[in-house]
């Protein structure tokens, strides 16, 4: 038999005063958070009280999942902006890349069938594991857009270097003609004067707001890619005790005198190891006179070593090389440590200090580094096989 629903007549079911400020959570908890309140009500009811007081049911907005470094640096650079004219922001030249997936049709379309035919050819929807993509970069400004720039493979600092000479520097001057404009780059913002050389115009001047400082690039310097950090746990499983890491791992830093002008990280690829990556994409002709700092999860291998000393090396007389691995690789004999050690690369063990700062300089991640299990007694072996290595004689 049907009974009408019975309202506690002391107190009428309010969503607001129930769940205060934000959102209506769920219906079947605000009808339970009622239910022990003393109201009895159906979630009819419940579902007719929340919309009379004007809420609707919607998919939530996205927004980005920010950690406290992340969200402070936006304020920061917000904060700096907040007095920007229309004018102003009219001289930006805005850029960015995206990954687009090639799927197949509209992923939320229907189909009208009967019971039973859910498995007929006309009633499914093609997908694949690993759909096609493709890599696009593209500028934009009040002014107007500029051409589309579709990337083949990686982006790394040669590649990106092509797109800002070849793209970039075209469509600010098909917008701009000869007025400054300022060019976006993630979170940089960078004055570009006019008329200057086009490595010049690139790196003129620009504040750096990465993790290790606050730096200006020399002119003449190029710029380089923004470092996007590594999760905690990548870092700790190519770093930590695994003695099956599933690649090496290259963390880098250049200096020119005591400027640090670049710094990133990369993993070994199916074709090259991650230091031959570091000697075939990312060193350039400009840092011919700098100083540049591995911090290697495995010591460089036989091969890599050899690479360095017929071929970096002689090429680079003026680059003073410095590394810093964590682990010994079984690949890597003394003698190949020695030979380098004697050709002016300064070879160390990586120590606690040194796993702390690539912690807080690499890893996105606000926490305190721990130090694994046995870390003190990894880091005794290393050091112990390294000073073996360089006082041999053979």
């Amino acid at each position: 038999m049907w009974q009408k629903t019975l309202y506690n007549e002391k107190r009428r079911p309010d969503p607001e005063e129930d769940c205060g400020e934000g959102p209506i959570p769920d219906l079947g908890n605000l009808r339970k958070q009622w239910t022990e309140s003393g109201v009895e009500t159906s979630r009819a009811t419940v579902h007719r009280r929340v919309q009379e007081m004007g809420y609707r049911c919607r998919i939530p907005q996205v927004k980005p999942l920010l950690n406290h470094k992340q969200r402070q640096r936006r304020l920061t650079w917000a904060t700096e902006k907040q007095h920007w004219t229309v004018a102003k922001w009219s001289q930006v030249l805005f850029s960015d890349e995206s990954k687009f997936c090639m799927s197949f049709g509209n992923q939320g379309a229907r189909v009208w069938r009967k019971t039973g035919e859910k498995e007929m050819p006309k009633c499914l929807k093609s997908s694949v594991k690993y759909p096609q993509s493709v890599m696009v970069w593209g500028a934009m400004s009040a002014a107007g857009v500029g051409p589309l720039c579709f990337i083949k493979g990686r982006v790394n600092a040669a590649s990106y270097q092509e797109i800002l000479e070849h793209i970039m520097l075209p469509s600010a001057e098909m917008l701009y003609g000869d007025e400054d404009f300022i060019f976006q780059h993630d979170l940089h913002l960078l004055t570009v004067p006019k008329p200057l050389h086009p490595l010049e115009r690139i790196a003129e001047t620009i504040d750096w707001v990465g993790l290790l400082s606050q730096d200006r690039y020399p002119k003449g310097f190029t710029l380089f890619i923004n470092m996007i950090s590594m999760p905690p746990k990548l870092f700790c499983s190519h770093y930590g005790p695994s003695p099956n890491p599933p690649a090496t791992h290259l963390c880098y830093e250049v200096y020119d005198q005591n400027q640090r002008i670049d710094c990133n990280h990369l993993t070994n690829t199916e074709e090259s190891q991650a230091e031959e990556v570091f000697l075939g994409e990312r060193f350039k002709d400009a840092w011919r006179k700098c100083t540049i700092v591995w911090y290697i999860s495995w010591s460089p291998c036989d091969d890599c070593i050899q690479i360095l000393l017929n071929a970096f090396i002689p090429k680079n007389p003026h680059v003073k090389l410095h590394i810093i691995f964590a682990k010994v690789y079984k690949g890597t004999t003394k003698a190949k440590i020695q030979e380098l050690n004697s050709r002016g690369v300064k070879i160390q063990a990586m120590s606690h200090k040194d796993f702390l700062y690539c912690w807080k300089n690499f890893v996105d991640t606000t926490e305190s580094f721990i130090p694994w299990r046995n870390f003190d007694g990894t880091y005794d072996n290393t050091l112990r096989w390294l000073s073996d290595a360089l006082q041999s004689d053979s």
